[in-house]
């Protein structure tokens, strides 16, 4: 029997064009100056994490390094990024963005071929973001999100792990993004990236 194919879709930038999204939250940070050096913290700690490839290294080490680098207790990093950050970008999407042309078409035929499909994004709060673009969670047959999964993109242990998760191989899986610097860290793992444009052609 021919194995049917597995999709992982990321997030931001692919399932919605993200243009605008970091300067809107920026704006929304820039009168606290608390807020908007956690918000520096959050992006500097990501990258530093982001060239670990261990399959250890989650949301403890990315609010540890925030804490590190701005001196603020790690109670207050935890709480401004669950209390701020994330319900703010699920705000914006809601306010100014939908889901890309074509792509939930693309999606619900996959499914009707006997395809899997899950997303795997770089960040969390995913079911409050595809709710607040409109999109139904339950589209997809799992959400990941990189940190849960011990690695930030482009590690390749988040890949791998997604597809342990999934039961997948990942010679059958297919990733879908739109950066080949984060998204193309599947290369490594094996699983075949796909930039969404060319997805959507």
């Amino acid at each position: 029997m021919e194995e049917k194919r597995t999709f992982l879709f990321d997030l931001d930038g692919t399932l919605y064009d993200s243009k605008g999204l970091k300067k809107r939250v920026v704006l929304a940070a820039i009168l606290s100056p608390k807020r908007l050096r956690l918000l520096i913290a959050e992006r500097v700690t990501r990258k530093e994490l982001s060239k670990s490839d261990t399959g250890t290294v989650g949301y403890d080490a990315l609010f540890k390094g925030m804490s590190e680098v701005t001196h603020y207790p790690l109670d207050e990093v935890i709480a401004w990024y669950y209390g701020w950050y994330m319900p703010e970008i699920a705000y914006v999407l809601k306010k100014h963005h939908t889901p890309r042309p074509g792509v939930l078409e693309r999606i619900e035929k996959l499914k009707a071929e006997g395809c899997r499909v899950a997303v795997l994004s770089d960040y969390g709060n995913i079911k409050n973001k595809l709710k607040a673009l409109g999109i139904d969670p339950g589209l997809f047959d799992a959400l990941f999100d990189a940190p849960s999964l011990g690695g930030f993109k482009p590690a390749s242990c988040v890949f791998t792990t997604a597809c342990q998760y999934l039961g997948c191989k990942p010679e059958d899986t297919i990733m879908v993004g739109d950066r080949e610097d984060t998204d193309g860290g599947s290369a490594a793992a094996g699983i075949r990236f796909l930039n969404i444009k060319d997805f959507l052609l």
